[in-house]
């Protein structure tokens, strides 16, 4: 064998060896997803156990993905630099121009295909049916890569902030690459009968995290309680008045808040309630901060079955309640009953202004108005230009809040019940 044939023995060797390492890193990438969502669900439960090697790579999922992914860009651009001496080798062999120049637009084409089916589609189909397996084969090929890319990992994560910074770029470096969103878009991408309503909620579904206690929370002026310094009749004729089945149960005030009543257990009880002492029948009260991501409420009530939850400033003040209802419907949208009266907090006007209603969620204002406000003091419309003036606003005065032209439409003692609000062109 001639040195010509030699060289070109060695690089399809090579380009086929580059096409098998990007196989397994593939493979493993999909296994290590599919394991990793497999971990949180319990019909996966009873998947035979995993050697090690693979369950290191799961605890340490978000550098494990990092180094698989760098890894098959290098693989890949180590195939464009292999391929290029067999094309140039081919090159020379055409006598004809025009023959040299589609022989090796053919030789890429064909290099592409197999690269693309091989090195893609295939470890992709067999890492998705078994990933147990697939994991297993690329397990250890990946820890050994991971040994070597290690320190180039750890000196990109510097260089990509300092790049994002420079082009004002706003992302979270430290985004689990396998997290359920990205499978949840993923699978979305990948076809399927998704109906309207199943689409919105999964949507919700990943905008949920980005969602805290602050965005939901009942302020603290609409709470109605129970006091056990006032007679049960007067307790009772509150429930009677709302309507409603959970009341916070205090001593004096919202500040001193000892339990959780449910009106089921007042009526449910055989002896004589209105001279009973409530504090028998009170339950045990969540508390969450404002900055509770809705995610770990919605968890946490669940988990201890529980439909109310106190909200407490940074000095254990309460500031407010927050309900299981309250978070399911960031997930499905409103839920009414044959007792809710619906209610538009955002109505469009004439001459596309809206009518707002100051307890309106801050965060729904800027969604339907499409405009950006930045103010996590407050909850409501009425708290944001209160916050903003810096005292209670009159009734008719008008203001500039950013992109929003607003007039006041209502006030009271203590709140901006409506203002008339438009959005105006940004500013240049």
């Amino acid at each position: 064998m001639n040195l010509d044939a030699l060289q070109l023995l060695q690089s399809f060797l090579l380009i086929f060896g580059l096409i098998g390492l990007n196989s397994l890193l593939v493979a493993g990438d999909f296994a290590l997803i599919q394991l990793n969502f497999g971990r949180f669900d319990p019909k996966e439960s009873d998947r035979p156990e995993l050697p090690w090697a693979v369950t290191s790579l799961l605890e340490d999922i978000n550098q494990s993905s990092n180094v698989i992914r760098l890894g098959i860009n290098l693989a890949t651009v180590g195939l464009g630099f292999a391929l290029v001496r067999p094309l140039y080798g081919l090159a020379e062999l055409m006598v004809w121009p025009m023959a040299s120049t589609l022989s090796v637009l053919a030789a890429l084409v064909v290099a592409v295909l197999i690269h693309f089916l091989l090195g893609e589609l295939v470890p992709r189909a067999l890492a998705l049916s078994d990933p147990c397996s697939a994991a297993r084969v690329s397990a250890i090929p990946i820890h050994l890569i991971r040994v070597f890319l290690r320190p180039l990992v750890r000196m990109l994560g510097p260089m990509t902030k300092m790049l994002f910074r420079a082009l004002r770029i706003e992302a979270e470096l430290e985004t689990n690459l396998v997290d359920v969103e990205l499978q949840v878009r993923s699978i979305l991408r990948g076809g399927g009968d998704v109906s309207p309503i199943m689409g919105m909620i999964i949507k919700n579904t990943i905008n949920l995290r980005k969602r805290v206690v602050q965005d939901i929370l009942l302020p603290r002026n609409r709470i109605q309680y129970f006091d056990v310094t006032d007679s049960n009749i007067i307790n009772i004729d509150v429930a009677r008045k709302t309507g409603h089945t959970r009341f916070p149960l205090c001593e004096g005030d919202l500040d001193k808040c000892i339990g959780l009543i449910h009106i089921k257990d007042i009526f449910r009880y055989r002896g004589d309630w209105h001279e009973v002492d409530l504090r028998k029948f009170k339950r045990d009260i969540l508390r969450f901060s404002l900055d509770d991501p809705l995610d770990t409420v919605l968890q946490k009530l669940l988990r201890q079955r529980l439909h109310m939850a106190l909200v407490q400033d940074e000095f254990g003040g309460t500031v407010g309640v927050v309900t299981l209802e309250d978070v399911l419907e960031e997930l499905v949208g409103e839920i009414q009953d044959e007792f809710d009266r619906e209610e538009t907090q955002i109505k469009p006007m004439a001459e596309g202004d809206f009518l707002v209603d100051g307890l309106a969620p801050i965060h729904d204002v800027a969604d339907v108005l499409g405009v950006e406000i930045d103010n996590v003091e407050v909850s409501t419309f009425g708290g944001y230009i209160t916050s903003e003036l810096g005292r209670m606003p009159k009734e008719n005065m008008r203001m500039r809040l950013g992109r929003l032209d607003i007039r006041i439409t209502a006030v009271d003692e203590k709140r901006v019940r409506s203002a008339r609000v438009r959005v105006v062109a940004e500013e240049t």
